[in-house]
């Protein structure tokens, strides 16, 4: 599936649903003022809420030829639009979302999100991204067709903010056709840190753009306008998990800080046009831009290649957490210094297994900058976190080097090792279960 829905995921992957799907409301409402809901995708996407008016593909037109203008990326063939309704399009959501790779995806980021506890065990994600997307979503772009399909309504006119996610959107059909964007991702496949890195990318360089875009060819009026249809959109529903939340807003806004440090006080987007050649491996590089600047690589980390101990498990995947997701974690259970304390990250490596009757189990190493002081800050901030977290209840403390909680459906344990084995984090179906899973990660 080449494409991305709704601002769903925030990767630069088929459908990369590893930390970050989402509703069009939220994007609107992570982005800012001239940031409006879209619909995303790894190629290019896109969102317009306008009829099929007279003159309107003219207007369209010469809006895309404005954007490329300003981004210095040329055009390339001809735009197709479609318009349709709302049932219309939210059949086509549907039918994205009924893909193998797009339920897979869900599944894997369900198991994940579970086994940390930034969902409760009940969340079905699935559903929760059907309802967003099918009631919030305004149009997509298909890149498989090279098609834009828009959302009719009856106001007669091209609304501002249509007008300005589109120049948004037609940003990624730009850096489609000079960077070939699904070619990039294939390089992000099984590192959905990686991935995320390069939404990141991609999402801030076209806020860049569609931000210049409103200062240079909207006018003060239209963009007073944008303003107030941003605030008729639906907020989000209240039932959102934390983790979600900041998946979308991770690529808009961490993504236009790191693009905008790259391009500094200059105009021209040369600098962005170098990382498109380069992108950062990490969302740590995103993070602490000085980093992808003089290129700090994550470290390789492995797990055993035999199978846990203890139950039948088969392993599911493997995956990269990185930086970010350490941090919205940290954050998620109000960890002091949660930020800081996820800082260190050097790299790491999860792994997720099923085992009889539906049990799942997880078992992750990392490994970090300065493993004397960056390992201890961030064991101790994760241990306080937990402590404090009304689901969990620590009925292990061995040791200052390891502790365990359980919350009657499961359990989650963490261990604090010198050297290069970092922190080791393990969560299963019982205490018993972590337990080995620990050992079996430090026995590598």
């Amino acid at each position: 599936m080449n494409r991305r829905i709704l601002g769903l995921a925030r990767r630069a992957s088929k459908l990369c649903l590893a930390a970050i799907l989402l509703s069009a409301a939220l994007a609107c409402a992570a982005r800012g003022p001239s940031t409006p809901a879209t619909v995303d995708g790894p190629i290019a996407t896109s969102i317009v809420g306008t009829p099929q008016v007279p003159g309107l593909d003219a207007r369209l037109d010469a809006l895309e030829e404005q954007v490329s203008t300003l981004r210095g990326l040329p055009r390339k063939g001809e735009t197709k639009r479609r318009f349709l309704s709302s049932s219309e399009l939210a059949a086509e959501i549907g039918r994205q979302l009924d893909k193998n790779d797009a339920r897979e995806q869900i599944e894997r980021e369900q198991a994940l999100y579970r086994m940390l506890g930034l969902i409760d065990p009940d969340t079905d994600l699935d559903r929760l991204y059907r309802a967003l997307l099918g009631s919030q979503v305004l149009g997509l772009y298909d890149p498989e067709t090279d098609e834009f399909l828009v959302l009719e309504n009856s106001s007669g006119d091209l609304g501002a903010l249509a007008e300005s996610t589109y120049a948004h959107e037609f940003a990624h059909r730009l850096q489609d056709a000079q960077y070939d964007l699904e070619m990039l991702a294939k390089a992000t496949k099984g590192n959905a840190d990686r991935a995320l890195a390069l939404s990141a990318l991609i999402e801030g360089d076209a806020t860049l753009t569609q931000l210049g875009y409103g200062l240079k060819y909207m006018g003060r009026a239209r963009l007073v306008e944008l303003m107030s249809e941003e605030r008729r959109v639906s907020p989000p529903p209240a039932d959102i998990p934390y983790v979600m939340v900041r998946a979308l807003e991770f690529p808009y806004q961490a993504g236009q800080r790191f693009a905008a440090a790259l391009r500094g006080s200059d105009d021209r987007f040369d600098a962005i046009d170098r990382a498109f050649l380069d992108p950062p491996l990490t969302t740590e590089q995103v993070i602490h831009v000085e980093k992808y600047l003089r290129r700090e690589a994550a470290m390789d980390v492995q797990l055993p290649p035999d199978g846990p101990p203890g139950e039948a498990w088969t392993r599911a995947f493997e995956d990269v957490l990185g930086e970010f997701l350490l941090r919205t974690w940290l954050r998620s259970l109000g960890a002091p210094g949660a930020d800081r304390a996820a800082a260190g990250w050097g790299g790491d490596r999860v792994a997720v297994f099923y085992g009889p009757d539906h049990r799942t189990a997880l078992a992750a190493c990392i490994v970090w900058d300065d493993p004397e002081t960056d390992g201890p800050e961030f064991f101790s901030a994760l241990t306080k976190g937990l402590d404090g977290a009304s689901r969990w209840r620590r009925t292990v403390d061995a040791s200052t080097k390891g502790a365990l909680w359980e919350d009657g459906r499961g359990a989650i344990g963490v261990r604090l090792h010198a050297g290069s084995h970092g922190v080791t984090i393990a969560a299963g179906p019982s205490a018993r279960d972590v337990s080995e899973l620990l050992d079996w990660v430090v026995g590598r």
